[in-house]
């Protein structure tokens, strides 16, 4: 294992070298097959050097005696299902599909052991979807003071150091429990309803006027930039109560070089989470470690801390203005009142509302460009959605007051519809967790400490659970008894499966944004079926890669037909 640590870390470090040495940009055109060959450590004889040193410095570390308890059972998979050239290149296939592949041998079902991708040290992979859910729900609970199982240390650290400070996805105690606390009632499903479906349904008509410019000339629309466009816009709406680009309603985004460029500033900021830099002794701590990651960090926080000094510039500023008697402030009222939050600080409010921002868009936009590309490929399944949606709003564009809550709760095939896409295409592929004493899971005596990923993909797909996996079956997720009278109720419809989909995490720490993300995806799927006519465009297909989140690789990319 030590052997095969130094291989992979004078392999990554020779990309790294190869990279910064060069100014290679960080982008998905980057190919590893195309670039490497021209490596010469010889004209880098000060990194090379830093290189070999560092790879000695971890092989003396690796060698130090482990006083933890061993693994009872030890694992027969020798090799990670991901290798660092997967991370660091542009492989063809999605490396992350191996999850499938991973949970349907009987021999890794209900766990399996491997080597951890970058320390080699043990890791347990869960592919089952119980012992998932009894991990996530009842191991994160804390029962009579004590808790079995936390965010996993090294996502933590890698958190912590990308993003230069604490946030809620990175903290766990007290530090987390307060910024959980601060954030969850702004995402209640009564707040948001009030405060941003006529807004979303406003923005959704405007969506539609511009697929319908591009049905008239017969082109076809990638769906997954449209969608990450608008839901930018509804989050940064729901935060600041402006959206849009420019203007007294929209901000300022000329930190980053315009909104068009959000996506790519995001891209690598979380590309770092493949860098082997943070995760050195003494090294991490270095200016120099943050090279990849830090400019996009800086880039987002002023652009944060601008769309911050706008929106409290207006102390009257109400997102329900509209209505009789608003109350309904932008989220970052509530945020700024917090005593916890302070300026220039690990407590910063924009070291935390990039994360918001991210998580706000990002899981929401590529699971909406999921679901209507297999609407797009199964058109009797998308006609049973346009029936629903049609009969509930009626021809043209939506209408505010037809479009209440109530109506968005009596959308049983359209829940159905998103929780099979979710199911197929998780745009969280896995779970990090770690054990924080010595636990038996499965059978396994499991040291305290030990990473154990829920291989949520692979489980998902698993036929056991799920006959015919790889067919679009939302039919698997109905139950016609099933009564929903508010969109409250929306989330916990029944359905034929016991098992939940785990796209939102389970447990104490599942996503505070799911209520907005229903939201959403249920305005979006109910208003654009209503309008067009999907069909993908010809030799067109949907393929996936991974960057922290799972998205389209290529885009979907479909031809639209208006409806009468």
């Amino acid at each position: 294992n030590i052997h095969l640590g130094l291989v992979r870390t004078v392999f990554l470090l020779s990309i790294n070298v190869y990279k910064y040495s060069v100014n290679l940009p960080v982008s998905p055109s980057y190919s590893y097959s195309s670039n490497m060959s021209s490596i010469n450590p010889a004209d880098h004889p000060i990194l090379t050097a830093t290189a070999i040193l560092l790879a000695t410095a971890l092989i003396v570390q690796a060698a130090k005696p482990n006083t933890k308890p061993k693994l009872i059972v030890q694992p027969h998979n020798r090799t990670p299902f991901i290798s660092f050239r997967d991370l660091l290149g542009s492989p063809k296939e999605d490396p992350w599909k191996r999850l499938i592949t991973l949970a349907r041998d009987s021999r890794n079902f209900p766990l399996c052991v491997m080597p951890g991708i970058v320390d080699m040290k043990p890791m347990v992979v869960i592919n089952s979807v119980e012992m998932i859910k009894e991990v996530l729900v009842q191991g994160q609970a804390v029962t009579n003071g004590e808790q079995k199982y936390a965010r996993a240390k090294e996502i933590r650290q890698a958190s912590y150091a990308i993003f230069g400070g604490h946030n809620i996805g990175n903290t766990l105690g007290h530090e987390w429990k307060w910024r959980r606390q601060a954030f969850a009632p702004a995402f209640q499903p009564r707040q948001i309803i009030a405060a941003l479906l006529p807004y979303t349904i406003d923005r959704v008509n405007s969506l539609n006027e511009d697929l319908a410019k591009s049905a008239v000339a017969g082109t076809a629309v990638d769906l997954d930039e449209k969608m990450m466009d608008i839901t930018i816009d509804v989050i940064c709406q729901y935060i600041f109560g402006f959206a849009g680009e420019g203007g007294d309603k929209g901000l300022d985004f000329q930190d980053i070089g315009g909104k068009s460029q959000l996506r790519r500033n995001f891209a690598d900021l979380f590309g770092a989470f493949n860098s082997i830099w943070w995760r050195l002794p003494l090294i991490k701590y270095t200016e120099w470690s943050q090279r990849p990651h830090k400019p996009a960090r800086e880039r987002l926080e002023a652009l944060l801390n601008r769309a911050i000094e706008k929106s409290l510039s207006h102390p009257d500023l109400f997102l329900d203005a509209d209505s009789e008697n608003p109350r309904c402030r932008p989220f970052i009222f509530q945020l700024a009142a917090n005593s916890g939050f302070e300026p220039n600080t690990d407590h910063s409010l924009a070291k935390e509302l990039v994360v918001i921002l991210f998580a706000g868009h990002d899981t929401t936009s590529h699971t909406a460009s999921f679901t209507f590309g297999l609407l797009a490929q199964n058109p009797d399944i998308q006609q049973k959605v346009f029936k629903e949606v049609r009969d509930l709003l009626g021809p043209g564009s939506i209408n505010p007051d037809v479009l209440t809550s109530e109506v968005l709760s009596k959308m049983p095939y359209v829940t159905a519809v998103i929780k099979e896409s979710m199911r197929m295409y998780p745009v969280v592929n896995f779970l990090m967790v770690e054990n924080l004493k010595d636990v038996t899971l499965g059978g396994l005596a499991v040291p305290a400490g030990t990473l154990i990923l829920s291989n949520v993909r692979g489980a998902q797909m698993d036929p056991n659970v799920f006959p015919n996996p790889e067919k679009f079956d939302p039919e698997r997720w109905l139950d016609r008894d099933a009564e929903i009278e508010t969109f409250q109720d929306v989330d916990q419809l029944r359905t034929r499966s016991s098992h939940p989909e785990f796209v939102f995490s389970l447990g104490p720490h599942a996503c505070i944004g799911r209520n907005l993300a229903q939201l959403e995806l249920r305005t979006l799927i109910a208003a654009v079926v209503n309008k067009f006519e999907l069909k993908m465009k010809e030799g067109e297909t949907i393929d996936t890669r991974n960057v922290i989140t799972m998205y389209p690789k290529n885009g979907i990319h479909v031809m639209l037909k208006e409806r009468d």
